[in-house]
């Protein structure tokens, strides 16, 4: 990313690994020319390995955690899927993704091959400093990049305290206040922190201290919104089982992805929350209207569950 930090980066490109993976099921299973379908799963294939190499060498801990954890949830909403669906009514797509999924497969062996040892490096780079992180001990704790995000975690939550009903206001004012005033009675060493990262690393701590409770609770209503359009959606089977289902897990990933970085917060990433967002209310906006519902342009789809 030209200079800057890869985590952003990351994020976009597990949410790319998510999508592709929920959709991969629709692409094999069409009714167009094979030739047609074939290129398609390859091409998603060698996308897929494209973004999975990016995250290998990227080495974001927290995307990994993100990954993993939307993989899971992919993995039961497939399952619930099937279960949901009749026996003659499953779709047969195995034959189509059964060669690109081994040699997929064969590849993140290779890519790990080569990955591996920097990857088990990093995991284990900061397991030492665990017994000071869970007695929370400050003072001993050190500022590489881990426990710098518990400094700076720390330091928020304090700042936040201070100006607990409407925050210190938005922008970076909070980073440049704890560089003026010191950090842990020691100014050089919160200095570097603050210079290296300035941010407070953590959105949610960001919207404590930049917009108080008040903008807590906007942010959180917001959330509460949108999360139920998007249950509400595939209640009334407007949104298929894939869209739900990536929807779903791209919105953990975000909320984990909330506990390590900032950039989800910062006006440059809002392309992502447009595309995303406006990519859920487009089903809002072209509900099938029913016959009878035709004059007067109401809308009344049969929920999940109602025959």
């Amino acid at each position: 990313e030209f200079g800057y930090s890869a985590l952003g980066l990351s994020f976009l490109c597990v949410v790319m690994v998510l999508g592709l993976i929920a959709f991969l099921p629709r692409l094999a299973h069409s009714a167009e020319p094979g030739l047609v379908v074939r290129l398609r799963v390859w091409a998603a294939v060698g996308a897929l390995l494209f973004f999975l190499f990016i995250l290998l060498v990227a080495q974001s801990r927290g995307a990994w955690l993100s990954l993993g954890l939307g993989l899971i949830g992919l993995a039961v909403a497939g399952l619930g899927s099937r279960r949901r669906a009749k026996p003659g009514t499953r779709p047969n797509h195995k034959r189509p993704l059964l060669l690109p999924a081994v040699l997929c497969i064969a590849a993140l062996g290779g890519l790990w091959n080569l990955f591996g040892d920097a990857l088990e490096t990093r995991f284990a780079s900061e397991a030492n400093v665990l017994p000071q992180v869970m007695a929370m001990d400050m003072e001993r704790l050190p500022y590489s990049n881990g426990p710098a995000r518990i400094h700076l975690a720390v330091w928020g939550v304090r700042m936040a305290a201070e100006r607990p009903l409407f925050g210190w206001g938005p922008g970076m004012r909070t980073t440049a206040y704890l560089g003026e005033h010191g950090f842990h009675g020691s100014p050089s060493k919160f200095l570097r922190v603050v210079r290296h990262f300035e941010h407070l690393h953590d959105v949610y701590i960001e919207i404590l201290v930049r917009f108080g409770l008040v903008g807590a609770a906007f942010f959180l209503a917001a959330f509460v919104l949108f999360s139920r359009t998007l249950l509400s959606l595939w209640k009334l089977r407007i949104l298929p089982d894939d869209f739900f289902a990536f929807a779903a897990v791209v919105i953990v990933a975000t909320l984990v992805s909330g506990l390590y970085e900032f950039r989800t917060l910062h006006i440059d990433f809002r392309f992502f929350s447009l595309l995303f967002g406006g990519a859920v209310y487009t089903f809002a906006l072209h509900r099938p209207v029913a016959p009878e519902d035709a004059a007067t342009g109401t809308a009344h789809p049969t929920p999940r569950g109602v025959p």
